[in-house]
Parts: C-alpha cells; sequence; structure tokens
C-alpha cells in the first residue's frame, strides 16, 4: 500500500533524527503496536496475508520498543485513558490477534523474559479450533495452488465459481485474497476441488490456542480481549450485526475468562463505522465494553476510550524504521488536519 511505502521511506530518510524529538512535536506519547504471530517456519495460513515476524526480527522489535518506551498492560492503559495513570516516558502497550498457537508456544516466553505485558484479542468461534478465519482460508487455498503450478484447467473451474474469467497468476491471487466475509462459501467450493479440508486442518495443525492455553497465559499476567466471533470487516455489517459481533464475543470473553476490563479489537480496520455504534457501546446505563481499538496507525479519536493500534506486519521493516515512519506520517497527516479520524 502507498501508505505503507510513505511510512518506511519517512522512517529511513528521518533515521538520524531522534525519535524522542519526533515523538515530542506530535505530542503523541502512546504507541499501540500489534502483531498476530511470529514464527521461524512459514505458516501456509498466513504466508500470503501479512509478513511474519522470526524470532529474532520479533526481538530486534521489542529491544527497540524498551529503549524508546515503557511497556504497560492494557489495565493500565485504560487508567491512562480514564487520566488517572502517568509516566515519565512514553508508553508501549502490546496486542496480538485472532488467539494463535504460537502466540502461547512461541512469543509468551520471550515476553515474560523481557518483562512485557500484552493484550489477546481472541475470536470466540475460532478459539480451540473451533472455525477457521476466512482469510485463513483464503491463505491456505493460494497455498496450494503454488504447489501445484497453478494448473490452468483449475483456473476454469475457479472462474466459473468466482464469476471471473482471470488468466494470470498475480490477478487469481489478488482476486482470491479479495474474497469478503459474505463469500465465504465461495472459498469452500474452491477448497473442496483442491481437495482442501479445513476442518482435517484445524484438527492436525490447531493453529488456534485453547482457552485452557489462554486461561494459563493470563494467569502469567497477559490479558484476554474480544477480537469479534469470526473476523468480519464491520463496514460491510448492518449496525444490529456489528452490536451482535461485538456483544455476543465480549460475553464469551466475560463468561470465559473473567477479565477486569473488556477490551475489544476491531477485525480489519474500523473505517466507516459509525459515530452511534460508539454511543451504543459506551452506554452509562449499561457498557457493552470498557475499551476498544482500530488499527489505522497512529490517529486522534473522537471518543476517549478507543485508541488506533499501529500493524507491525504491514511492512518488512523492523520497529526502528516503521516506528519512525508512523510518527513522521502523523506530522504530514496533520498538516491538512487528517490526523482526526472522523465519524
Amino acid at each position: 500500500m502507498i501508505r505503507t511505502l510513505v511510512k518506511n521511506i519517512s522512517g529511513i530518510c528521518f533515521s538520524a533524527v531522534p525519535l524522542k524529538l519526533i515523538i515530542h512535536l506530535t505530542g503523541q506519547n502512546t504507541i499501540l503496536p500489534f502483531y498476530h504471530t511470529v514464527s521461524d517456519e512459514p505458516l501456509p495460513h498466513l504466508k500470503h496475508l501479512y509478513s511474519i515476524r522470526t524470532q529474532k526480527k520479533f526481538m530486534k522489535d521489542l529491544d527497540y520498543f524498551l529503549r524508546h518506551f515503557k511497556p504497560i498492560g492494557f489495565a493500565e492503559l485504560f487508567n491512562v485513558a480514564m487520566g488517572s495513570g502517568k509516566a515519565d516516558r512514553p508508553l508501549m502497550a502490546l496486542s496480538f490477534d485472532d488467539g494463535l498457537k504460537e502466540v502461547y508456544d512461541t512469543i509468551a516466553p520471550i515476553l515474560i523474559k523481557k518483562g512485557i505485558p500484552a493484550c489477546i484479542f481472541v475470536n470466540s468461534s475460532f478459539a480451540g479450533n473451533r472455525g477457521l478465519f476466512f482469510k485463513y482460508k483464503a491463505s491456505l487455498i493460494i497455498d496450494r495452488l503454488e504447489n501445484l503450478g497453478h494448473p490452468t484447467n483449475l483456473y476454469e473451474i475457479i472462474n466459473s465459481r468466482m464469476g471471473t474469467s482471470i488468466q494470470r497468476r498475480s490477478q487469481m491471487i489478488r482476486k482470491i485474497l479479495e474474497l469478503k466475509y459474505q463469500q465465504q462459501s465461495i472459498l469452500d467450493s474452491i477448497a473442496e476441488l483442491l481437495e482442501i479440508d479445513f476442518d482435517a486442518f484445524l484438527k492436525v495443525r490447531k493453529p488456534y490456542m485453547t482457552a485452557e492455553q489462554l486461561k494459563d497465559l493470563q494467569n502469567k499476567g497477559f490479558e484476554i480481549g474480544s477480537h469479534s466471533i469470526d473476523h468480519p470487516l464491520f463496514s460491510d455489517l448492518s449496525f444490529d450485526e456489528q452490536l451482535r459481533q461485538t456483544g455476543e464475543s465480549l460475553k464469551w470473553i466475560s463468561e470465559t475468562f473473567n477479565p477486569a476490563c473488556r477490551f475489544f479489537s476491531f477485525p480489519f480496520i474500523d473505517d466507516g463505522v459509525k459515530a452511534d455504534f460508539f454511543e451504543a457501546i459506551y452506554k452509562k446505563e449499561k457498557p457493552i465494553a470498557d475499551m476498544t481499538f482500530g488499527s489505522s496507525g497512529l490517529k486522534k479519536e473522537k471518543f476517549l476510550f478507543h485508541l488506533q493500534r499501529i500493524p507491525m506486519e504491514k511492512s518488512r521493516m523492523g520497529a526502528s524504521v516503521y516506528i519512525k515512519g508512523e510518527y513522521l506520517y502523523y506530522i504530514i497527516k496533520s498538516i491538512g488536519g487528517r490526523q482526526v479520524v472522523k465519524r
């Protein structure tokens, strides 16, 4: 994406400028970086979606964060948002989306050793490997096509199911990745054609953590939040379905983990989500959530308890480049008054 390219170039060009000065110029003293997973091995369900960090690159990111920011948990972040928490240095609250098993096996031991807290955002329909995110299905399909060499005879059938006439490999990959939440039946149909068994994948690979593993991490100081029921793009949903995805998933989180605060991170992005949604979930009489999070990078929000996180896997650059690029891009947006999210 152009925005990611601009951030990367900005971070490289201004590498000599002290981050402390850039933070001072923006007044943005808190960052919320997030990842999905960390792995030294290729993961077929993620490899076509994100730029996954190796353990070495992830630890390099963490060391950079620790040099420039004080790591805090999301409960402390909530206190900061309420105005009751203060810090003598910039803050960093780390999180992970989708509740993937590498968080338990690989990431948590690293974070515990370094003394970094984190929040794990989980989809209630996927925890315990009860279902599979539709974008992960798309990545598995693309991986199978790559292994088969993208045969033209399969393209003909796939085109008939998508209503397309694509011949080029790059266009086919892009089109499969563009299929929406509401088009999952097409993905299931293509998977059947390619003899991909998603249920078997869930049973054998077990890509998600179980509730027991999540509880174990919670007992070790990690926080658990909601990432919706089954990961739709909220701008494609009706207002009532937006509330259902939020309310039911947070109810499951509350009943399963009994967290001190109810945190919700939007799947994908929160672009297009109107002000009335936030007014509904933050009702004084009976709020649905205590705090919510988007993924649009450094931006200001109208709502006090809604913050934007930084998607670290958008870029192949390390944190030392990308975080500085985020701050510089914020300054660029501020010139035109575009650093504030409009609802």
